[in-house]
């Protein structure tokens, strides 16, 4: 179902990043949230929601440092 489709799409995301970094696993993504392409601001702020909305990869971005999440904040929702 949708439900599964989206947790196997988180996987699949998450599998792709590094184990760990000084900065956190999402700090590549979260990174892109300054790149100056409004289109890849856009789907970088697209990919940490999706994580964020769900409760298994939730507190991932929550520990992104203040400094990116409040630039995800800036972004503007789809």
């Amino acid at each position: 179902g949708d439900a599964r489709d989206s947790a196997c799409r988180r996987a699949s995301t998450l599998a792709m990043l590094p184990g760990s970094s000084p900065l956190g696993a999402l700090s590549g993504i979260a990174g892109c949230l300054f790149h100056t392409c409004p289109q890849v601001r856009a789907l970088s702020a697209s990919i940490l929601r999706g994580l964020e909305s769900s409760k298994d990869t939730a507190a991932l971005v929550a520990g992104l440092n203040p400094f990116l999440l409040a630039a995800l904040s800036a972004q503007p929702e789809p």
